[in-house]
């Protein structure tokens, strides 16, 4: 069931769950048991932690299914429009009574997506019963479109370690 997936330095869970998926379309459904939660321990430094989401990151997009092509890609450009649009208030003026402001609509698309995003950690922070952490949301929710942009710009550009190898993409 890897066979395609033996230059891919990670993911091969992932991978083959999609090739799974595949040949049993209807077949596959998602376990919603902490029974059957994986845990993965913390790395300790940052620079570990960008390391491990680069990799995690840098599955091989072209072997994703068309739907996770698809959110990922949304995900990635409405967190780079929600960074780049204050900046076209300094180049682009309007004279004219419908003059927009590109700050407010910014943060209009931080609002949209604060709710998403809330609604979502929300139902996963009871079932983990985790809820105490949702105290961080709203800073973790400005440093998060940083690390969104980032780490998927590294992970089609940059290089990074596993299991003592130094992977370049």
């Amino acid at each position: 069931g890897f066979k395609g997936t033996e230059n891919i330095a990670s993911g091969d869970d992932v991978l083959l769950m999609y090739k799974i998926k595949e040949k049993y379309t209807n077949a596959i459904h998602f376990l919603k048991q902490r029974d059957a939660i994986v845990y993965t321990k913390a790395k300790s430094t940052l620079s570990g932690f960008i390391n491990q989401r680069q990799r995690w990151a840098s599955k091989g997009f072209k072997n994703f299914n068309k739907e996770t092509k698809v959110v990922s890609l949304i995900v990635y450009l409405f967190n780079l429009l929600i960074i780049i649009t204050p900046f076209f208030d300094l180049f682009i003026t309007t004279n004219n009574c419908f003059s927009v402001s590109f700050f407010k609509i910014s943060l209009i698309l931080l609002l949209i997506k604060c709710v998403i995003d809330f609604l979502l950690l929300f139902l996963a922070a009871s079932f983990f019963k985790r809820k105490q952490f949702l105290i961080y949301f709203i800073p973790e929710q400005l440093l998060y479109l940083f690390y969104v942009v980032a780490i998927s710009f590294l992970s089609i550009k940059g290089t990074y370690e596993w299991k003592g190898r130094k992977i370049k993409k």
